[in-house]
This record gives structure tokens, C-alpha cells and sequence, in this order.
């Protein structure tokens, strides 16, 4: 196993799925952050380039068995998170700012809901709200150190106003979005030095903070080197790659101690995942009972708080398969799911399955050999 930083030099190309180019759009939309598929393609891409059969059929197999986790936001040796969908921050109105946790109520009497399963409970603000608020925008990033207490459900002050994060930085322990590079282009006639016509178009990048790099963590390539520039994303920007010697990957001991004797138990999604039920992990059955991958323990869904899907998809290169890869729809990163204990070794949760992915759409495997679905344990309460 192997933790590698990497820290881009220009800014990331991370296009979304909506079209571009000539016919189709003049305008390239970004995502906020890079779809996993991306760095872990980079990653076998420059190993390939390493080795002496180059991208063989027998080479590529073996590239394809490489796990990838990631990509996460470092800084300072420290991971940063994506916000949870639990999480609602109330703007500063008639009432002071303040932040409150959503979770699973059972329904009243004289209320209606069309989730998709009956044992599913609504996912709520607490009954002791009962005026109706202005939500304010939370940071996108947390530390592994606010994550961490908002797993265990300690006592959690609001964030920073914005104004103020922007000051502190990640110091403070929230990073908001990464900024747009947003770049304005044409094409010039070389014979006369003009601008073509219905030749104007923009292109946004991902401009990273001060300090903050990408981590990944890699297994099954301990015999190859891994360092240099090497191309991420569109563009063939570039970024150098290096190997890190600390593990900032680990479970804290307080999240691996609470979890070995949790009744209820939540998953927070650090990176987008891929189900076979669409946002329904593939791995429960008709009575919402599950064992996650890489774990010993059963659990019973109980309630989802996740935005809507967001979509993934790439070119591919390999040999049979070049071309656009047909849109898949992820579970965006920062998905929570509720789930009571049912059987099992709890502590798993904290050793195998602690930043492990989850994903199940592809029946070999390899979506979360690319880093599909990074899953991190905690607990909840009513």
C-alpha cells in the first residue's frame, strides 16, 4: 500500500457530462471536484508508460487490478471531506446562526411521504425546530478532524461565515469549493491574423487553494515508482506526483471505539458511488439488510439523506473499448445513510471498511477498484 500527493501545477480540467465542442455547446462546464475514474486512470496510464510491453493486453489486465481510493483534498497532512447531507446550517436572520442534524423520524398520523420503501423513515430537522428557516450554504470541504466529531456526535459549533473562512483558510477547518479558472478562447485565421467566426468559446478549470494537493492511496503496485509530471484530467494539465510518507487514511481510535458497540450506525460517502439499485447499494436485500463490502457486520437501512444523482462518464482508450463510456448515475459524494445494527463484528467498520468502497454496480469489481464509493463510519442518535 502506498499514499501518494499530488499537487497540480496548472489548473484540473474536470468536465462534466453536458456536451461540448463544435455544434454542441461553446461553454465547458466543470465539476466541483475530480470524479474518482479520473485520477485513477492517470495513475495506471503512467505506469503503463513504465513498463517495457507498454499497454499490452496482459499489461492492462494487470493495471485494471490496481486500487485506487481517492481523490481527496490534502492539506497540511490532513484529509478534507466532503459535507455530509445530514448537515443543515441556518442563515443569521431573525434567529442567530446555527447548524442542526437531520435524522430519521417516524412519520405522525396525518403525514405523507412517497419514499420508495414503508420501513424507510423520513429524513427530518429535529421536532424542536418549528419555524421555518433560511438554510445558509455550508463549506464543501471538512477536515478529518470536524468529520470526526460530526460522526461521533459531539457538540458542533457553526462554521465560519464565509467571509471569514476565506481569512482563516484551512486552518479553521473548512474549505469551501474550489474556485473556477474560467478561460475565454478563439481561433485565429493564420493568414490574416483575424478572429474566425463562430470560433469564440470558454473553457472552467479547477484553481486549487494555497497548500492543497490531492492524496490517493494505491494498492497492488508496490514494485513500480511513482513520481514526476505526469497529465490529470482534460487538457493534459499537468501535475507532479509524488509519494507521502505519513498515513493520514486512518480510523481515529475514538470513531473505531464508539463503533464496536453502536446500535445505530451511519455511512457518509467521501467519494460519489455506484449502486446496481441506483441509490440503493446493491448489497441490501428486499428487507433493506446488508453486509457492506470488505466488512463482517449486517445492518438495516433505516433512512437517506442524499441529493440528487449526479452523472459520470469518460473516453475510454483501452483497445476494443475506444470511445465515449455510456453516463452512469453516481450517489453524490457527502450521501448518508442511517442504518441499525444487526449482526456481526461492528469494529470492521473502523479496520477494512474505514475509507473502503462500497460500490456494487459492476459485478468484477472495478468500480471500486477505481475508488468508486469511499465509505466513513459513525454513529447516530434520534
Amino acid at each position: 500500500m502506498k499514499y501518494l500527493s499530488l499537487t497540480p501545477r496548472d489548473p484540473l480540467v474536470a468536465r462534466d457530462g453536458r456536451p461540448f465542442g463544435a455544434g454542441s455547446g461553446t461553454r465547458m462546464k466543470s465539476l466541483d471536484w475530480l470524479s474518482p475514474s479520473v485520477t485513477a486512470g492517470a495513475l495506471r496510464t503512467m505506469l503503463g508508460k513504465q513498463n517495457p510491453a507498454a499497454f499490452s493486453e496482459q499489461v492492462v489486465a494487470g493495471l485494471k487490478q490496481i486500487e485506487v481510493a481517492g481523490p481527496l483534498p490534502l492539506w497540511d497532512g490532513t484529509l478534507f471531506l466532503p459535507c455530509p447531507h445530514d448537515f443543515a446550517l441556518r442563515a443569521e436572520g431573525s434567529k442567530p446562526r446555527d447548524c442542526f442534524r437531520l435524522r430519521p423520524l417516524p412519520s405522525l398520523n396525518d403525514d405523507y411521504c412517497d419514499l420508495p420503501d414503508a420501513r424507510l423513515r423520513p429524513v427530518l430537522l429535529p421536532g424542536t425546530v418549528e419555524e421555518e428557516f433560511k438554510p445558509d450554504v455550508p463549506p464543501s470541504l471538512w477536515s478529518m478532524q470536524k468529520m470526526r466529531g460530526w460522526l461521533l456526535e459531539k457538540a458542533f459549533p457553526p462554521p465560519p461565515a464565509k467571509d471569514d473562512r476565506r481569512k482563516l483558510g484551512p486552518t479553521c477547518g473548512f474549505l469551501d469549493a474550489l474556485p473556477r479558472d474560467e478561460r475565454t478562447h478563439v481561433k485565429i485565421l493564420p493568414g490574416t491574423g483575424a478572429a474566425a467566426e463562430h470560433f469564440l468559446y470558454s473553457t472552467a478549470s479547477l484553481a486549487f487553494h494555497e497548500g492543497v494537493t490531492i492524496a490517493l492511496r494505491i494498492t497492488g503496485a508496490d514494485n513500480v515508482g511513482v513520481g514526476g509530471l505526469h497529465p490529470v484530467g482534460g487538457e493534459r494539465r499537468l501535475a507532479h506526483w509524488a509519494t507521502a510518507a505519513a498515513d493520514p487514511w486512518q480510523c481515529p481510535t475514538d470513531i473505531s471505539t464508539a463503533l464496536t458497540t453502536a446500535g445505530r450506525i451511519r455511512m457518509v460517502l467521501a467519494t460519489p458511488a455506484l449502486f446496481r439499485s441506483g441509490w440503493k447499494p446493491g448489497w441490501l436485500d428486499d428487507q433493506l439488510e446488508g453486509t457492506p463490502p470488505g466488512t463482517t457486520v449486517k445492518l438495516r437501512l433505516t433512512g437517506v439523506a442524499t441529493d440528487r444523482w449526479r452523472a459520470v462518464s469518460g473516453f475510454g482508450l483501452e483497445t476494443g473499448l475506444m470511445g465515449p463510456k455510456p453516463i452512469r448515475r453516481t450517489v453524490p459524494a457527502g450521501g448518508v445513510y442511517f442504518f441499525e445494527y444487526v449482526e456481526g463484528d461492528r469494529k470492521t467498520l473502523a479496520t477494512t471498511g474505514w475509507l473502503a468502497p462500497v460500490s456494487d454496480l459492476a459485478e468484477d469489481g472495478q468500480d471500486r477498484r477505481d475508488g468508486f464509493g469511499l465509505a466513513l463510519w459513525g454513529i447516530w442518535n434520534e
